[in-house]
């Protein structure tokens, strides 16, 4: 059996990703720097870009009003969306984390729902599903990285950007430094 390994929104969803974009939630005091802090959180611990993937702490910035880097995130989805960047791509285990993450940080269902309605709906966005040869490659860089602050997840996304030849990570997680070339 074949993996499906693209997800592309419906029709609507520029306007549908727009609007969650610019109505963020307020996800409660002590919540500012969550964007910065994915892995923490889950795990305890120049010339326009052709094609970009679209990291877990940009989405959780723009849908948390408080967080720091929310004014950035949002500015930096609105280019994403306006065809900026180029081709776009994130990934269902991105996906899962800022899930995952609205809803550890805020205990609110609803807040963890709308923060994957903005990932399901921004326009031009392919969702690269993990499949069993990503996972490997995933983890050969795990086990090399681990050390070093990266999650499963991020050895995941290098290994995607690998794979698909992206070239820019929109991410505000400094452990990529050295690794991708980050916009942030």
């Amino acid at each position: 059996m074949v993996a499906r390994s693209v997800f592309r929104p419906r029709r609507g969803a520029r306007e549908r990703a727009w609007r969650l974009l610019h109505e963020p939630d307020d996800w409660g005091e002590g919540t500012e720097d969550t964007s910065t802090r994915i892995d923490e959180l889950l795990y305890g611990r120049g010339d326009p870009p052709m094609s970009v993937s679209i990291d877990t702490g940009v989405f959780v910035a723009a849908r948390n009003v408080r967080d720091i880097n929310h004014k950035r995130a949002v500015e930096l989805l609105e280019k994403a969306i306006r065809g900026e960047y180029g081709e776009l791509f994130t990934s269902n285990y991105m996906f899962d984390e800022a899930v995952t993450v609205a809803l550890v940080r805020t205990g609110r269902p609803d807040v963890a729902a709308r923060t994957g309605q903005l990932i399901l709906a921004m326009p031009g966005v392919r969702m690269v599903f993990v499949d069993e040869e990503l996972f490997k490659d995933a983890w050969a860089r795990f086990t090399r990285l681990a050390a070093k602050g990266l999650s499963f997840t991020d050895c995941a996304t290098l290994a995607i950007m690998d794979r698909y030849k992206i070239e820019y990570l929109l991410s505000f997680d400094k452990g990529f430094d050295g690794l991708v070339r980050r916009i942030c």
